[in-house]
């Protein structure tokens, strides 16, 4: 898939069915964000996440909070559209 930013990334289809990234998505939802970079390293694995944190400061001269929860975002979008294929 390609990010709105241009980034081309690869992500696991089934990631919204592991019982880990649920875990850490319920712990940010009950209000822990210091776990968002490990639901990325999740999702992404921690390379593709350093390449996506790398290739938003190379455009816009920083990576921010705000961009990586859009990205976020953008990745379960679509998750959720490829599962109702």
């Amino acid at each position: 898939m390609t990010l709105t930013n241009g980034f081309e990334l690869t992500v696991d289809e089934n990631a919204l069915h592991d019982w880990e990234v649920v875990e850490t998505i319920c712990e940010i939802d009950n209000g822990n964000s210091t776990k968002l970079p490990a639901l990325f390293n999740a999702i992404l694995g921690e390379e593709q996440k350093k390449a996506l944190v790398a290739y938003q400061r190379e455009k816009t001269g920083a990576c921010t909070v705000e961009d990586m929860s859009g990205f976020l975002v953008e990745i379960f979008n679509a998750l959720k559209t490829a599962e109702k294929k």
